[in-house]
């Protein structure tokens, strides 16, 4: 079941020799960009724990490795392992609450239901708010025998140092990920650069050309700033992409906004490593309107206006604020 992750080698080999000589942690932190295959991967490392074939484990078809593989394929199944659960912000939250950890984390006080273990996976766990963190962290300290905990972050240094001091941790790095992935139609310069703007795991055609519009429209947002476009107009090129959008899709067309805004300040000051170098004239033509101050004050205002989504305002409107604002201060 390995083969479902592409790339991260090195972390597969790691956990394959440590399971092999029955050297598992009880805990670890995975840290690395959104979207680059973390929970993924710590499903078929679940899947490896519970799998009845231990000489080659994960097997992919044993029942256990078929449910953990039907969980990846179905989100929403009706029939998740009972062994592996998932602790993740309610919908419509911005953390995760004691209300969402507490009941599910007392299981640990029972043996597992289906498997030989019980394997925990908090996904966005920089999100836990401080009651949750500690509640988490007493668990920890004490970890019930047969209990795994995958803690899954894009920002560990949002996380109590108590509890990173309990993980071992293991850095997810999008390096040389577009020799894994073959899409026709495109070279492994255009695969390496969409891989480089941190924007997703790649795995398909159909999720290159879907990142490859989230680019396009985070472009259009600031080429907007620098034209005339009304709103009526930019609303119509956008609103339909936007409106379809999860709040996850949201927050990384704004990662993506920064990685223009970055490649934007690398042409300031001559340099060829762009994040986003498929798209370098268009962003030679930004940079020849615009001073370094002036993309460090976009920043700011991205970064105040996309909080907002954490309070469920609509993203056309923020997207609007951001060229209102960002007019404002050119002038």
């Amino acid at each position: 079941m390995f083969d479902i992750v592409k790339g991260h080698e090195h972390i597969k080999r790691f956990f394959k020799n440590a399971y092999k000589n029955n050297k598992l942690h009880t805990t670890y932190l995975f840290k690395g960009r959104e979207g680059i295959g973390k929970r993924l991967f710590a499903k078929v490392v679940a899947a490896m724990i519970l799998c009845e074939n231990k000489g080659n484990s994960p097997c992919g078809f044993c029942k256990h490795c078929l449910k953990i593989k039907n969980m990846i394929e179905n989100p929403d199944t009706d029939n998740p392992h009972l062994d592996l659960i998932e602790i993740k912000p309610m919908e419509g939250k911005n953390e995760i609450t004691v209300d969402d950890i507490e009941t599910i984390l007392t299981t640990t006080n029972f043996p597992p239901y289906e498997g030989k273990a019980r394997i925990f996976i908090i996904d966005n766990c920089h999100l836990m708010n401080k009651t949750s963190a500690n509640m988490v962290l007493k668990t920890l300290e004490e970890p019930p025998e047969n209990t795994y905990f995958f803690l899954i972050t894009s920002k560990p240094d949002a996380l109590l140092p108590t509890i990173v001091s309990r993980c071992q941790q293991v850095y997810f790095n999008p390096k040389g990920l577009e020799k894994y992935i073959d899409i026709p139609g495109f070279s492994r310069e255009e695969i390496k650069a969409l891989i480089n703007s941190g924007s997703g795991y790649i795995q398909s055609q159909d999720d290159i050309e879907e990142l490859k519009r989230e680019r396009e429209i985070a472009l259009f947002i600031l080429e907007s700033i620098f034209n005339k476009s009304s709103f009526i107009e930019i609303e119509k090129e956008i609103q339909p992409q936007i409106e379809k959008n999860t709040r996850e899709d949201n927050s990384r067309l704004f990662f993506i906004i920064y990685t223009f805004l970055r490649d934007i300040l690398a042409v300031k000051s001559e340099s060829e490593n762009l994040i986003n170098r498929d798209f370098k004239e268009k962003i030679e033509e930004i940079s020849a309107k615009t001073s370094p101050d002036f993309i460090f004050e976009l920043f700011e205002i991205i970064k105040k206006t996309q909080t907002g989504l954490y309070f469920n305002l609509k993203p056309i409107q923020l997207i609007s604020l951001i060229i209102t604002e960002g007019r404002r201060v050119k002038l």
